[in-house]
C-alpha cells in the first residue's frame, strides 16, 4: 500500500507549449523494484480537467494503474504550485549553472532535450518542455527504486 500511495503522489510536487492547461494529459510507465525482487510494472496518466480562475485552482485526474487495476482519484492543485512552461524554460536556462547536465534523452513519447539533475534520495530527474514537466525519473523510497518514463503527452488549451 506504501508504494501505492507513494505512486499516486509523485508527480504532485514537482512543460514551446504554454501549460499548465485544462486538457494537458501525459501517460507514464513505470517500474518499481524492492530490494527483495518484487518489481510491480504501473502505468500513470495525469489530465488537467478544469481550472477556476477566480481561486487559481487547477483541478486534475490522476489514474495509476497496476496488475490491470485502477486506482483513480481526482486533485486540486493552486497554480503557483504547478510546473509552468516559464518555470522549466528557467530549468533548462540556469540547468548546467545548477549543476544539471543538457541533453538528449530517448523515452517512449520520443526524444526530448532536457536538463538531467540529480536528486538528493540518489535518484535522477530529466526536466523537459512538455506538460507536467518531467520526462523520465528515477527515485528511491528508501532501498525501493522507481523509475518512469513518458509514454505519451497531449497539449491541452
Amino acid at each position: 500500500m506504501r508504494f501505492i500511495s507513494f505512486i499516486c503522489t509523485l508527480f504532485f510536487v514537482a512543460p514551446a507549449l504554454a501549460f499548465p492547461a485544462v486538457g494537458d494529459k501525459v501517460v507514464f510507465d513505470g517500474t518499481y523494484t524492492s530490494p527483495d525482487g518484487l518489481v510491480v510494472v504501473f502505468t500513470q496518466t495525469m489530465e488537467i480537467v478544469a481550472f477556476d480562475a477566480s481561486t487559481e485552482i487547477f483541478t486534475f485526474s490522476n489514474t495509476f494503474v497496476s496488475s490491470g487495476k485502477p486506482i483513480q482519484n481526482t486533485v486540486t492543485t493552486p497554480a503557483s504550485e504547478m510546473v509552468s512552461d516559464v518555470k522549466v524554460r528557467e530549468v533548462l536556462g540556469g540547468c548546467e549553472a545548477a549543476g544539471g547536465t543538457i541533453e538528449d534523452i530517448r523515452v517512449p513519447a520520443g526524444t526530448f532535450r532536457t536538463c538531467r539533475s540529480s536528486k538528493q534520495d540518489g535518484g535522477t530527474v530529466w526536466t523537459a518542455d512538455v506538460p507536467f514537466g518531467l520526462v523520465k525519473q528515477i527515485y528511491f523510497d528508501g532501498e525501493d527504486r522507481v523509475e518512469v518514463e513518458l509514454r505519451g503527452l497531449h497539449a491541452g488549451q
